[in-house]
């Protein structure tokens, strides 16, 4: 983990811990009733998956077999972050913005 954002200010911790817990209360019943192997079989657009090998929150496995089923026209990739586990853009922000920038941007917006 590369640390605490320079642009960080104190209470911004505090603050994303409410955040995440009001959109818990708010949202878990409708995100624990997403089923994407039916509800999103197919996708019309590049689909990345970035996956943290150490992820024990979102295992995945799950997201694997619903990467194999997807269908997807304009292509899908998994990219792996070797050394994440559920929060990739916290744990490898170098990385994860490297991946989005010249992969991601580079071959959904090509030049």
């Amino acid at each position: 983990m590369s640390g605490i954002s320079p642009d960080a200010v104190r209470g911004d911790g505090e603050r994303h811990r409410r955040g995440e817990m009001f959109s818990l209360e708010h949202m878990w019943k409708d995100f624990t009733n997403v089923n994407l192997f039916e509800q999103a079989p197919r996708i019309e657009v590049p689909v990345y998956f970035f996956l943290g090998r150490h992820d024990f929150n979102a295992p995945t496995v799950i997201s694997i077999r619903y990467f194999e089923q997807l269908d997807a026209p304009k292509g899908k990739q998994i990219v792996w972050f070797e050394d994440c586990a559920h929060a990739i853009p916290f744990e490898a922000p170098e990385e994860y913005s490297r991946i989005l920038i010249d992969k991601v941007l580079a071959e959904t917006y090509p030049n």
